[in-house]
């Protein structure tokens, strides 16, 4: 009700004025009696009296600012450069409404040759922004960002040196030697962008052209095996080299657009935008790596310092494991897992350090990534824990170790590791075998090794032969055919054991000490 009073107030102040608006839109063309209230923030030049008149009647239209949630805030553009933001409604006119007639009051300001200069007069609801005579936008407190903390001094200030600015450059498109100018260091630009883009190019064949000499020459020199196990390597070389030059060109072409941008004034606004994102994005990346810097030390120190004892207990159980230092807690063959379980923790606890200090590592994408890595070892990795848990009791059992002759069910060969997970079995026939410890876990396994070293391997054949034949003979046959084969101990001596009676036959077993159980099948044989 105060504001509508207010209001009503005001028109019939403006109509008391005998003529003088009405006067002054005929004399200087701008706001009319119809358009009062729009001229309240669009002020003309007026005489001492109107001068008066006119503050009183904007002393209370300022009263009918208002601000309505539904109203998006409206930027004042002029000439490709935003001059203010703007959020209040004054009467019925909408942001977007004040932001078109205020661009319609610049034309209007600055039809003429001439270009005007920028001043502001101040009224309590806020400050006018004049350009000769002629008001352009009115700047009050209700504009301002509620969620900010810039002063409306502040907001008057730097709409007055973007206005300032527009129309600088206006000037500066009216001055045929600054447009010459600007031509001629386009031309030069453009000249220098297409003599470096040449020189990437050039660039980028060389380094191919060398890289795909030197593949040549390595190729020579090794088997076509090891040609296809680097092949990736290779490969990943070659996009790398082409990758970068891609990334010179995006950045030549990006930094010429804005430096061509830049020249000239109407596309200004675009080349510092442009121009800013470059090094904006540049700042924030030596800003980031300044800020990481000390973070990277603490992970570098952390990394030394875990390498530094796995080093050491590498040293330490390599040599327990080769029997060049005995230890009476652990023993050559527990050595490697023992060796593998301290490794793991210390990186382990390595990497729990290493967590805060990791650049991201607040950010909630990082949490997330960590979420669903933790979830994806925790679904995915059990039966990877069973095989593990299977190898470590393998390990610290003693059952097998590498090198021991051994047979895992069907399997008979000669270990040749055993690992977290799996272990891999040579046969007689040269072929290599893995099999899941798990499944090691679950098979009787025989280990012709373990007691080999000391009193030798038992290697066993039967054979049939008929009453007819003498038991005593038969027995001296056997021992000197095991004596007479190679590979075999003459002491402790071979014996024969009579192992079954049948109705036509007798079953003897000839029984000798092996040195070397890995070759028991070319023995038997």
């Amino acid at each position: 009700m105060r504001k509508a009073l207010l209001f009503v107030l005001a028109l019939l102040l403006l109509f008391s004025l005998p003529g003088a608006v009405r006067a002054q839109g005929e004399e200087t063309g701008s706001a009319t009696a119809e358009e009062a209230p729009k001229a309240i923030f669009l002020p003309g030049q007026t005489t001492p009296l109107q001068e008066e008149a006119v503050e009183s009647i904007v002393e209370a239209l300022g009263e009918i600012l208002t601000l309505h949630p539904e109203d998006a805030p409206a930027v004042l553009v002029l000439q490709n450069r935003p001059i203010v933001t703007l959020r209040a409604r004054y009467a019925t006119n909408t942001p977007q409404e004040r932001a078109e007639e205020a661009v319609k009051n610049f034309a209007r300001a600055v039809a003429h040759r001439k270009t005007p200069e920028v001043s502001v007069r101040k009224f309590r609801p806020g400050n006018i922004l004049l350009v000769g005579d002629v008001g352009i936008i009115g700047v009050t407190r209700l504009d301002l960002d509620p969620l900010g903390v810039e002063r409306l001094e502040e907001t008057t200030a730097k709409a007055v040196e973007n206005l300032e600015l527009v129309l600088a450059e206006m000037r500066e498109q009216r001055s045929l030697q600054a447009i010459l100018r600007s031509v001629g260091l386009s031309a030069l630009a453009s000249l220098a962008f297409a003599v470096l883009l040449w020189v990437v190019a050039r660039l980028q064949g060389f380094l191919l052209q060398r890289f795909e000499a030197g593949v040549k020459a390595v190729e020579k020199d090794v088997d076509e095996a090891t040609i296809a196990e680097t092949s990736k390597v290779t490969a990943a070389t070659r996009s790398l080299i082409v990758l970068s030059a891609w990334a010179a060109r995006f950045f030549l072409t990006f930094t010429w657009v804005a430096f061509v941008l830049g020249l000239f004034p109407y596309t200004r606004p675009w080349g510092e935008k442009a121009g800013g994102f470059v090094v904006g994005a540049v700042q924030g990346l030596a800003l980031g790596i300044a800020r990481a810097l000390p973070n990277i030390f603490s992970v570098f120190l952390i990394f030394l310092v875990a390498r530094l004892l796995t080093r050491l207990v590498r040293t330490f159980f390599d040599s327990v494991e080769s029997g060049r230092v005995r230890a009476s807690w652990v023993f050559p063959e527990t050595a490697m897992p023992t060796r593998r379980l301290l490794v793991f923790l210390i990186w382990g606890f390595a990497l729990v350090a290493m967590y805060p200090y990791l650049p991201g590592s607040g950010s909630e994408a990082f949490r997330g990534l960590s979420i669903i890595v933790g979830l994806m070892i925790s679904l995915g990795g059990s039966g990877v824990v069973g095989q593990a848990m299977s190898g470590f009791v393998l390990m610290y059992s003693r059952a097998l170790r590498k090198g021991d002759y051994v047979r895992i069910g069907d399997t008979e060969g000669v270990v040749l590791s055993l690992g977290m997970l799996a272990t891999k079995v040579r046969t007689p026939k040269r072929e290599e075998i893995t099999i899941p410890n798990a499944v090691v876990m679950s098979t009787s396994t025989k280990n012709f090794s373990r007691l080999a070293g000391r009193e030798g391997v038992i290697l066993h054949t039967s054979v049939t032969i008929g009453y007819d034949a003498p038991w005593r003979k038969v027995h001296e046959q056997l021992i000197e055919a095991a004596v007479r084969t190679a590979g075999l101990r003459k002491s402790p001596g071979p014996f024969v054991m009579q192992t079954s009676l049948s109705d036509f036959f007798v079953e003897y077993q000839l029984n000798a000490y092996l040195d070397r159980p890995e070759k028991r099948l070319p023995v038997l044989a």
